[in-house]
């Protein structure tokens, strides 16, 4: 019964290539507030949820879930199964399953690994879109963390804390030019600093 009322929460499925063109994006309307992950299992093997998957919060409609998901170069078809909890279950249930065509995907792609406290803090990644980033590349970091009370970003050796002009109102705005493995760390209270996500640089 429980299964039943998270699938009829989850209502108006639409499915379309990202822009970043190796990527799928699942967006789902739900009318309640849910927690989400998906699933993705290509010839019965399961691959990395943090690596090849991430759902969270549209930023500009709230009652709308995307679901990205970055195939592994393999033919498909890609078998996605999307499980839901509300605040109500103290279990994920699986609620939607989607077959994906599994052609013309030339390139791998994986997302950067996502760690708990993005999930736990309903943290958005707005870019880069991608686990892989190359030395001395100039990139925007594009994130919503709400209410941390410091976000710091290790490049490589170097930790930095953003300024007020570089995380204000739970928004993360910080160019960087990657010089080693990016990391981006929220701290929520004075003691304990937790990472959010990591890039990874080739």
């Amino acid at each position: 019964e429980s299964n039943q009322s998270v699938t009829q929460s989850l209502s108006k499925l639409d499915l379309k290539r990202a822009a970043d063109q190796h990527i799928f994006k699942v967006s789902i309307r739900t009318p309640e507030s849910v927690h989400l992950y998906a699933k993705l299992v290509i010839d019965g093997m399961e691959y990395s949820r943090r690596l090849h998957t991430l759902c969270q919060r549209d930023i500009l409609q709230h009652d709308l879930f995307n679901c990205y998901i970055a195939p592994p170069v393999k033919d498909g078809p890609y078998e996605v199964t999307i499980y839901a909890k509300t605040h109500k279950d103290t279990m994920y249930r699986a609620a939607i399953c989607i077959r994906l065509p599994g052609s013309n995907i030339a390139q791998s792609n994986t997302l950067p690994m996502i760690h708990q406290s993005f999930e736990d803090h309903q943290c958005i990644l707005m870019a880069p879109l991608r686990r892989f980033l190359r030395q001395n590349e100039y990139i925007l970091i594009r994130m919503i963390v709400p209410n941390a009370l410091m976000v710091k970003i290790r490049n490589g050796d170097d930790l930095i804390e953003l300024d007020v002009n570089e995380y204000k109102k739970g928004v993360v705005k910080k160019k960087i030019r990657v010089r080693g493995d990016v990391c981006v760390i929220g701290c929520w209270d004075k003691k304990t600093d937790s990472t959010i996500c990591v890039f990874n640089m080739v």
